[in-house]
């Protein structure tokens, strides 16, 4: 017997390539050609796959169904099939094949079927493909007709159960609800029935499908019971009153009121309590209820019930329409012990409080004005009443409002709270913590209170306002000092450095716009803004004579927010620091193609490296170090440099230091990709990646789980990578990774999107 290994086409591969957004597959698993019969050792492969495999079965077989493919040279293209106690080869299932359960396949187990193509090529051999496609069928049981017997009833409970036999795993349901599951036998609980005869219908339903029912009487006789029913309060005051009692098993329990029904609750059918909430009246005083049962259809019992919800609330201290003073003012009244009451003055509520020995009374403060004095108590039951008057009929009043601003003129100036308040008052600035910050007495119905550059931060600042000794009337407002303020920094003179005595310049970076407050202990020395660009600079308004000075830099922005740097130099004489260069060092061979140079030198000096034709760089010297990069759109070449590095002072040269290193030939370069070019359409299967890399690094293309071709750069920097299979035809490839890795570990990486032309060869 000839074997032998072959590769699934694209069409029926199970291993996804994910280098592409389209989905593309690409590669395959093996397959076994088995020749029948023996033939040739040249005969033709035959390759394929299995499509739409699916099986549906039923008491009497399984019917298997899918649709086969080959590719070559053959005479037929069918199926071989497998499952326990059968298997067969050539079986074209198409149209669906049929098949009676064997006898080795018990029902009510699993077993698995499996298909695989099967062809005969065209000088007589079988090819199919491994492995097989399979599923997990279970034979279904064998049908068992329906039986129902019922039990003695529960004429209390009004229930019976009901038990018999049905098809194993059958749903048995009643009134289209599943009420059990069977196992060959099944029962269950039939409850809720109706005084007098039910006739109770079960159904069989196997596999989703009914099949056939039984239908068993059973007789609830009418129920001898009394009805019982009382009210009470709960002892948390937001909870309804409730009334309660006993009656028959299962029975409606109705409330009415005035006549009217106002509710009705199923009694337990355990043991007939029931409870019903009552609706809060919104009133004072007792609420009549009378309560009766539903049984059996019949309605009977009549049992009256009182729920007394107590005393309304009222004001006594204030009569409607009745003249108040401005100031503290007692509001007070009558109420049910322990009810809270809540007083609102003009929409704006005082502190809680609660009705002891049937009075309340709460303390608050009156502007001038009219006011609307609300009153409202919840008391036991979840009730609630709730009395109005109105104070100063028609007396005008200064409303309280808040706002908040910047010095249109100097937004650095500290920000100020105001707005309209009534003459006199004392009007209290809080943060956003609650915190006071500060205060002023209103005049002529305004106020303004200065908000301390302490007290705020950047970003938006929320602040509220009251009048002092009424608590409960806030007005909030919000400023924006703006995002965190860039830091001051002073970059002349340098720091610790020396300069000459006179009047001193001095220079750094802020924030824009921002003034710079330059002083000392006691007095300013200079002051100016920053620009636009970050910078600022000032000269010292009088002369400084030689010494050690240390000196504070304000940086003053929105709101007066200020931010403080200490600053230590000396006015005298100094002499030039040390010109070192640290780094490349001496003959040093580098990995770079765009160097640092490093050192130390005079504070505020220029260093430029340079060679004999163009400059490679230069920087500053600061804090006694300096830094020069390399440009890097104009990089060194590969080979050896001896560099002159020079330090300037006032534009003059005062020192230069030659530097010899080394650019390794293997010195990292960027990756890149020249060929295929973004979104080219290639004409190859196995197209070639061209581009430029570090010498000696080696190039990977493919995805995170797929090569699809690989090459090591050569000396000069060049690369070629060729596909090692075919991609397929008309594919787009989007999003490919292309990635070097360096001797040294180093990577970068780029990506390639093509398509793949539907003619390429």
């Amino acid at each position: 017997m000839q074997t032998t290994r072959l590769l699934k086409p694209f069409a029926c591969a199970s291993l996804a390539l994910t280098v592409i957004a389209s989905g593309l597959t690409l590669g395959g698993t093996a397959a076994t050609a088995v020749p029948e019969p023996s033939g040739s050792t040249a005969t033709p492969r035959v390759t394929g796959g299995v499509n739409n495999f699916r099986v549906t079965q039923s008491e009497q077989g399984l019917v298997i169904s899918a649709d086969p493919f080959c590719n070559g040279l053959y005479r037929s293209c069918n199926a071989w099939i497998e499952f326990p106690g059968y298997s067969q080869k050539n079986v074209d299932p198409r149209g669906g094949h049929s098949v009676g359960w064997p006898s080795a396949w018990q029902p009510g187990t699993a077993g698995t079927v499996s298909i695989r193509y099967y062809a005969i090529d065209i000088v007589g051999n079988g090819w199919y493909g491994t492995p097989p496609l399979t599923t997990t069928v279970t034979r279904p049981e064998e049908f068992t007709a329906l039986t129902a017997t019922a039990g003695v009833v529960d004429q209390g409970a009004r229930s019976v159960s009901v038990s018999g036999a049905a098809t194993k795993g059958a749903q048995i349901r009643l009134r289209g609800q599943q009420v059990a599951t069977s196992n060959g036998q099944w029962s269950t609980t039939a409850n809720g029935l109706s005084v007098g005869r039910n006739d109770l219908t079960f159904e069989q339903w196997v596999g989703g499908v009914y099949r056939d029912s039984r239908t068993v009487a059973v007789t609830v006789d009418p129920p001898q019971a009394t009805l019982t029913a009382s009210g009470s309060f709960p002892s948390d005051i937001s909870q309804r009153a409730r009334i309660s009692g006993v009656g028959a098993k299962g029975a409606t329990i109705v409330i009415r009121s005035g006549g009217a029904e106002v509710g009705r609750v199923q009694a337990s059918s355990a043991d007939g309590s029931y409870v019903w909430d009552a609706p809060a009246p919104l009133a004072g005083g007792p609420r009549a209820y009378s309560v009766s049962q539903i049984v059996g259809g019949t309605e009977a019992g009549n049992v009256p019930v009182s729920l007394d919800y107590g005393t309304a609330v009222s004001i006594t201290s204030h009569e409607d329409q009745a003249a108040a003073d401005a100031g503290a003012t007692t509001f007070a009244g009558r109420g049910e012990d322990g009810s809270r009451v809540r007083v609102s003055v003009n929409g704006t509520d005082l502190p809680e409080t609660t009705v002891e020995n049937g009075v309340w009374s709460v303390t608050g403060v009156l502007v001038a004005g009219e006011h609307t004095v609300a009153v409202t108590q919840m008391s036991k039951g979840a009730n609630t009443t709730g009395v109005t008057v109105t104070l100063n009929p028609g007396a005008t009043e200064v409303e309280l409002s808040a706002a908040g601003r910047f010095d249109a003129e100097d937004e650095t100036k500290a920000a100020e709270a105001f707005g309209s308040a009534p003459t006199g008052s004392i009007v209290v600035l809080r943060n956003s913590l609650g915190q006071e910050i500060g205060r002023a007495t209103a005049s002529g119905d305004e106020y303004v209170i200065t908000i301390d550059p302490a007290q705020a931060t950047s970003g938006v600042n929320a602040f509220t306002v009251v009048i002092d000794g009424a608590e409960s009337e806030v007005r909030s407002f919000t400023l924006d000092y703006g995002l965190p303020a860039a830091r001051v920094v002073v970059t002349t003179p340098a720091e610790n450095g020396t300069v000459a005595p006179g009047r001193v310049a001095f220079g750094g970076t802020g924030e824009a716009g921002a003034r710079i407050i330059v002083r000392g202990s006691s007095r300013e020395i200079a002051t100016t803004r920053v620009g636009a660009d970050g910078a600022w600079s000032a000269t010292s308004t009088t002369e400084l004579p030689a010494g050690a000075y240390v000196l504070y830099f304000d940086q003053v922005v929105r709101g007066g927010i200020t931010s403080t740097v200490r600053h230590a130099f000396t006015v005298g004489e100094a002499p030039i620091a040390p010109f070192t260069v640290t780094s490349p060092g001496p003959d040093e061979v580098l990995d770079t193609l765009t160097p640092e140079f490093r050192g130390t030198g005079h504070e505020g000096a220029t260093i430029t490296a340079r060679g004999s034709s163009r400059v490679i760089g230069s920087g500053t010297v600061q804090n006694g170090q300096w830094l020069v990069q390399t440009d890097s759109s104009a990089p060194l070449a590969p080979g050896s440099y001896n560099l002159y590095v020079d330090q300037s002072i006032g534009g003059t040269v005062v020192a230069t230091v030659r530097v010899a290193f080394t650019v390794s030939n293997e010195a990292f370069r960027e990756l890149t990709l020249s060929a295929p070019a973004q979104n080219e359409v290639v004409t190859t299967l196995r197209p070639t990646f061209v581009g430029t890399a570090t010498p000696g690094a080696e190039i990977r293309v493919g995805s995170s789980r797929t090569t699809v071709a690989t090459a090591t750069v050569a000396r000069d920097g060049t690369w070629r990578a060729t596909a090692d299979f075919d991609l397929e035809r008309g594919g787009t490839y989007t999003g490919l990774e292309v990635k070097q890795t360096t001797p040294s570990g180093k990577t970068s990486t780029v990506s390639s999107s093509f398509t793949v032309a539907r003619g390429a060869e």
